[in-house]
């Protein structure tokens, strides 16, 4: 993890100018303790050194193995004139292979050229094959030595002299290309250990181990405010590396020295610690520990920030807490955590907004949270704020969130006018199925109470949305639309309205479902609509499309007892 904050050279205290150190605390009296040990920038730079020399040598071992290469290649035409001539043919594999596949390097611009096959494997199938090879031609040579040696001449002496010579040249030649063979098997092991190297391990080892832990955490807590923000910019780098420096920082007490640095008047101070916390907090035993030292207080109070990097370190904090644990979430809630949540989430914008709408979604999980949020209206308002987040994954959460809570308390839903305003609008920015079928179960909500149905019904966006969501082959939105207009129905009670609204026309559109509970539903929804049109007003004809497809029918004039409200 890099630390966030702008860095000033003398952070490190690169060089041993006077110039460099213009950031000296003129309120802290006395001298300071010295944060980095003398040669501390001397065992970087050899760190940078040692990295390069294992690239540089990287380089040359890939520019001897391919030279290596080009000699099996001559090998290959000369495996031809030997004694076993057929040689030549498992020598030409080996290397086109090793020709075609050897990656190439550069100190400078790393590796370049065709990469159809992974280093390592190349490596492993090369070393394979040169080490079968070089065994085959070392016996080769060891068998025609044993045959030169005890080979004798008969009459034909020439063409004995000619044989002899056959087998003298190939004992050379396989014993020669066997010696070749074992220097690139010797090659092919040295880059395997040369490629476990990666640009930077060297350099954040020594930086992880130049520090004392002790000498860090000593600074930190009786340091000026350069010493601390320096000890805080160390202990990010420290916990950045791996678990066994956080447990060894844990159990060195620095945990309480992070939470006492996280509420500095210095914003870098405080963002170093807070970004130290959150990787800190990716261990889950840390979590506990955290949260028993009061660490929660601390990141909430850190949520009312006005610094937005400290804001974003925080959020990403608290979200580790809150994911993993429910005695955490409880913790949480227990120190007001719920209203600074709240609160952060008006000031929020995409990608750390997501992560704010999965907190409240992780929390809403939770049986006893949820009954807790369905009674207070800040986190419908911050879940609002949210859903107004250009960001489809946001508005996701938030949705899912609110129909969490419409379920557990449906009052506090309905008591939010700028939320079904919300709702009604997500058709115009989004074109998403699930997001329909999320705001269409919270606006049935609205449609099943009477004054959130006359709401509904006011707004005039009722149908037009409606509509948006009826062009769909998801039968669970179908179903959720058959039951909006259904509630509506039942729940308005200006029925000529309703007619006006002509939501048939929705219904036409999801008619033809293949799922029996939606399409029931639909045709109970048109049939009341039918049986509805003819106690509309005696002066009004009004059309409605039947069920059964067979066209129009006009409504008939109405007794004075009117419909009979559908239970």
């Amino acid at each position: 993890m890099v630390p966030m904050a702008r860095t000033n050279a003398n952070l490190l205290k690169l060089g041993s100018k006077p110039s460099l150190n213009i950031d000296e605390d003129a309120l802290t009296p006395g001298p300071k303790p010295e944060l980095l040990q003398d040669g501390h920038l001397h065992e970087i730079q050899k760190a940078v050194h040692e990295e390069a020399k294992i690239f540089k040598r990287r380089e040359d071992f890939l520019g001897l193995f391919k030279a290596l290469l080009w000699i099996h290649f001559l090998a290959v035409f000369m495996a031809f004139s030997s004694y076993f001539w057929y040689s030549g043919f498992w020598s030409g594999v080996l290397m086109l292979f090793g020709l075609y596949y050897c990656p190439t390097y550069s100190k400078m611009a790393g590796f370049v050229g065709r990469n159809n096959i992974s280093n390592y494997h190349f490596l492993m199938f090369y070393g394979i094959g040169s080490a079968f090879h070089f065994t085959a031609s070392l016996l080769m040579g060891v068998y025609l030595v044993l045959e030169v040696q005890s080979y004798a001449c008969g009459e034909a002496e020439s063409t004995c002299n000619r044989q002899k010579e056959v087998l003298t040249w190939s004992v050379v030649f396989y014993l020669g290309h066997a010696a070749f063979l074992l220097a690139s098997f010797i090659l092919v092991l040295l880059l395997f250990r040369n490629f476990q190297y990666e640009v930077g391990d060297i350099i954040v080892d020594n930086l992880v181990q130049s520090r004392d832990l002790d000498k860090v955490l000593r600074s930190a807590k009786l340091g000026g405010i350069k010493e601390r923000r320096n000890a805080a910019f160390e202990m990010v780098s420290l916990v950045a590396s791996n678990t066994e420096t956080k447990m060894a920082l844990v159990n060195e007490g620095g945990l309480q020295v992070l939470i006492n640095l996280a509420l500095s008047t210095d914003s870098a101070t405080q963002e170093y610690a807070t970004e130290a916390i959150s990787e800190m907090l990716t261990v889950p035993s840390i979590q506990a520990k955290f949260v028993e030292a009061g660490g929660i207080r601390t990141l909430c109070a850190l949520l009312r920030s006005s610094d937005m990097r400290v804001v974003t370190e925080a959020v990403t904090a608290m979200s580790y807490i809150v994911a993993d644990n429910e005695a955490n979430r409880l913790s949480f809630i227990t120190e007001n955590g719920l209203n600074d949540l709240s609160h952060v989430s008006t000031k929020v914008s995409a990608p750390l907004s997501r992560i704010v709408a999965g907190m409240f979604l992780e929390l809403a999980f939770s049986s006893e949270i949820r009954s807790i949020m369905s009674t207070q209206n800040a986190p419908v308002h911050a879940l609002l704020s949210l859903s107004k987040a250009d960001d489809h994954e946001t508005l996701r959460l938030a949705l899912q969130t609110l129909e969490l809570l419409a379920i557990e308390n449906p009052t506090v839903i309905l008591a939010n006018n700028n939320l079904l305003l919300q709702l009604l609008s997500v058709p115009k920015f989004e074109k998403d199925e699930q997001l329909y079928l999320l705001a269409g179960k919270i606006i049935l909500y609205y449609a099943s109470d009477e004054n959130g149905c006359s709401k509904l019904v006011e707004s005039g966006e009722l149908k037009p949305t409606l509509l948006q969501f009826s062009h769909t082959t998801n039968v669970a939105l179908q179903t959720v639309i058959a039951k909006i207009v259904l509630a509506v129905v039942d729940s308005y009670e200006n029925k000529d309205t309703i007619l006006e609204m002509s939501l048939d026309e929705v219904l036409l559109n999801i008619h033809d479902t293949t799922d029996n509970t939606a399409s029931e539903l639909t045709d109970q929804a048109l049939t009341i609509l039918k049986d509805i049109a003819p106690y509309s007003k005696k002066s009004e004809g009004s059309t409605i499309q039947s069920d059964d497809g067979s066209g129009p029918s006009t409504s008939q004039p109405s007794d004075k007892s009117g419909p009979v409200k559908r239970k």
